[in-house]
């Protein structure tokens, strides 16, 4: 079985996990990227776009008609990605992300017969 994790509430508690870091000063997406490489043993950390997508709000559109959030949000990340947000923002392990089973990556992909003939179009 692989495993992903999750982000909690839209990444709600992961910006709030960020407000709160260092005695309420707050991190950065560049500064906690240079921190979870500083704590990662491989020393590669967790990239500051990575990180951006997973603090994004989801894309939604309001009862005004209004979108607002990212159309780049992500939901997933790595279990050791997980784990490494978590340990440097020193918050417990699952108060940021769900570790759950991950979907299967022999999802059927279209093959070239199934497109349409654009030259008989």
């Amino acid at each position: 079985m692989r495993e992903t994790a999750r982000r909690i509430g839209d990444g709600q508690p992961l910006r709030d996990a960020m407000s709160r870091y260092g005695g309420g000063y707050g991190i950065g997406l560049e500064a906690l990227s240079r921190a979870t490489r500083d704590r990662d043993p491989d020393g590669r950390g967790v990239g500051r776009a990575l990180i951006g997508f997973l603090t994004q709000r989801p894309r939604a559109t309001g009862p005004d008609g209004k979108t607002t959030g990212s159309r780049h949000a992500r939901d997933t990340c790595s279990v050791q990605t997980a784990r490494l947000l978590e340990d440097t923002l020193g918050v417990p392990r699952g108060t940021l992300f769900d570790i759950v089973e991950a979907g299967s990556r022999s999802d059927p992909q279209p093959s070239w017969d199934d497109l349409p003939n654009v030259s008989a179009l």
